[in-house]
């Protein structure tokens, strides 16, 4: 059984008594050893908002399924939009239903179609940083990170234009799930 018991940690020990726990088990890829220890990355705290890394998370989605732990082949579960499905679930629950029946429970389409924003990577972005960000100032100045990354990409809007569509569609819709990062935003 794969039971990890953290009772009340801090961060710190939390991340340790995992990592001591994945640890014991070998994990290979083309009998080469990877590194599953993991590294946190946390907005808060590690109970409210972040990302857990390995070497295990990064690998490639077609090369998981080649993944042993002690010589036995791994399984992966997927899920579409987890991160925002589960705050539809929580929070508007008849989105939730709507999106599962009517967009085969891909949340990032459904918003997409919402904001006429066809590139699921784009919707897919502005969905993490808008869940994510708080008490951050997120740079829609000319030479900011994303401004860049919307050039590298070939996307024609701005930042800034992004930030307006965000609030205007995606705040005023769902409050609950998308006022806080999209408010930070210069």
């Amino acid at each position: 059984p794969m039971n990890v018991n953290v009772n009340g940690s801090d961060e710190e020990q939390t991340i340790r008594a995992y990592n001591h726990f994945i640890n014991q088990y070998n994990v290979t890829i083309h009998d080469r050893k990877i590194d599953s220890s993991l590294t946190a990355i946390f907005n808060n705290d590690l109970f409210h908002g972040g990302r857990m890394y390995s070497e295990v998370t990064n690998t490639p989605s077609d090369q998981r399924a080649l993944l042993l732990i002690n010589g036995n082949p791994t399984t992966s579960s997927d899920y579409t939009s987890h991160q925002i499905m589960m705050g539809f679930a929580m929070e508007y629950p008849s989105t939730y239903q709507h999106v599962i029946q009517q967009w085969h429970g891909d949340a990032y389409a459904y918003l997409g179609n919402l904001m006429n924003i066809t590139s699921r990577e784009l919707v897919k972005k502005l969905v993490v940083i808008g869940i994510n960000v708080n008490n951050f100032n997120f740079s829609t100045k000319p030479q900011s990170p994303l401004n860049k990354w919307l050039l590298t990409k070939g996307y024609l809007m701005d930042a800034k234009s992004l930030k307006d569509l965000c609030r205007t569609v995606l705040t005023a819709k769902y409050p609950r799930i998308f006022k806080a990062g999209y408010r930070d935003w210069e």
